[in-house]
């Protein structure tokens, strides 16, 4: 079965790093950027990546954690540099693999370049939960959502990345309820946007299960069926668009996840956001979900992984 949502941080990086290329600094185990700082003890480990894939069976899509994500070419070179990275630490990698690129998404012009310059070597993109604090269903993005399905799509990974609000600062509450939060914005914008209408080829992913998508999709049902302002009734309902998006498994409670399947049950992939303390390995270890729990999610993912494919030859 595919993880879709594993982490790892290439070698290339911390080498770069260390060196103090593309604003990159390293503070022991530390990985500096963009006064962000990343653990790297277990996201640069193959090793270890290669141990946990074996061990349950899985093959991977790779992508960089969110705090290497970039809307913006403030280094320049820097998506190059790190899509050529990831690419070598998957053929280095001891078990079968994809990866997930990274693009300058600020720049229309830029992101299908580096698109066109990687697209027989990556499964699609991954993305922040917003691209410079605008929405993923921005008018200013649709010239690049429309090449990149004329291109032949591919899957686009959405992945709260960041939280804005100074509240969050306490109790670790900017991942907590940041991430997960920023993953229920992404997802009402792709809902209300009609973007999976617009572009069918594209396959859009959410991490973190949608975030709190599912518990207030009966809201947005209601926002729409009542007309309110700003909202495009002449589209299909939210219920049926929700129906087109791919959500990831890491949502931390068997209940939740059965409460996901029964609002999107073909549509519900797996992902454990590996190594992260917040992921859901530990779930697997302690074999937390039920026989017939894994055997739909198995199927939707390799429903995912064959859709994002076809006619695809990803070298």
């Amino acid at each position: 079965m595919w993880d879709v949502h594993a982490h790892v941080i290439p070698q290339e990086v911390l080498d770069a790093a260390q060196s103090g290329l593309y604003d990159l600094s390293l503070e022991g185990e530390w990985l500096i950027i963009d006064k962000r700082r990343v653990l790297v003890r277990h996201l640069a480990s193959l090793e270890g990546l290669a141990r946990y894939a074996e061990k349950f069976g899985l093959s991977l899509v790779l992508s960089v954690p969110p705090a290497l994500l970039r809307d913006d070419e403030r280094s320049p070179g820097w998506h190059r540099f790190l899509n050529e990275a990831m690419d070598s630490a998957r053929r280095r990698l001891a078990v079968a693999s994809q990866m997930l690129a990274v693009l300058p998404l600020a720049s229309v012009k830029a992101a299908l370049g580096e698109w066109h310059r990687v697209q027989d070597r990556a499964l699609g993109l991954v993305m922040g939960s917003d691209i410079n604090q605008k929405l993923v269903g921005h008018p200013d993005f649709e010239p690049f959502w429309r090449n990149y399905a004329k291109a032949g799509g591919g899957l686009a990974f959405i992945h709260g990345h960041r939280a804005y609000d100074a509240r969050l600062n306490a109790y670790y509450l900017d991942n907590l309820v940041g991430f997960p939060g920023e993953d229920t914005l992404a997802t009402a914008a792709l809902v209300f946007s009609g973007l999976p209408l617009d572009y069918p080829q594209i396959q859009w992913c959410v991490s973190h299960g949608g975030g709190g998508a599912a518990m207030l999709l009966g809201r947005w049902q209601r926002g729409y069926d009542t007309h309110r302002p700003g909202i495009d009734t002449s589209r299909p309902s939210p219920r049926e668009i929700f129906q087109r998006l791919w959500f990831d498994s890491v949502v931390h409670d068997p209940r939740a996840l059965s409460y996901l399947l029964s609002m999107a049950p073909r549509r519900v992939v797996f992902g454990t956001d590996y190594p992260f303390p917040m992921g859901m390995q530990h779930q697997l270890e302690a074999g937390q979900w039920s026989q017939s729990t894994m055997q739909q999610i198995a199927t939707n993912t390799e429903n995912l992984m064959k859709t994002v494919t076809k006619g695809r030859t990803i070298l």
